[in-house]
């Protein structure tokens, strides 16, 4: 999909684009950014792609530190665990992530939230109206 897609993009009037992490693998690392970032320029080499990494287990302060001074990554993407697509490594517990929201804090990175409510037939939530 991505070279079908990441061409077109100028034709709407995009240069700049937010990219999100959620891939298989999803984007965990400073280097996996880096990786897909030069994949999607030499698709579109005037575009600006914003990397973002994937909040899981393997994002720690450290990794935030590294971010920062990358110039690649610019933000964290928080999915809910099954939630969405590529969502199955996403957050069941946001606590154990202060210390990474600190860093995120302290080094100006972006922590994006993706809004949409896990199904639950008991509260009548699905597919259709997890968005809402």
């Amino acid at each position: 999909m991505m070279e079908t897609v990441t061409p077109t993009i100028t034709q709407g009037g995009v240069d700049l684009v937010y990219v999100m992490p959620n891939l298989i693998p999803p984007i965990t690392t400073v280097a996996m950014a880096r990786e897909y970032q030069d994949k999607l320029r030499k698709l579109a080499p005037n575009v600006t792609f914003l990397m973002s990494l994937y909040l899981c287990d393997a994002i720690t302060a450290e990794v935030i530190r590294e971010a920062k001074t990358s110039g690649v990554v610019f933000g964290v993407k928080s999915y809910p665990a099954g939630v969405t697509t590529n969502s199955s490594s996403g957050v069941v517990d946001y606590e154990s992530f202060y210390p990474v929201f600190e860093a995120m804090e302290r080094e100006g990175l972006v922590l994006n939230l993706h809004g949409e409510l896990p199904s639950s037939e008991k509260e009548g939530v699905d597919v259709l109206n997890a968005e809402e």
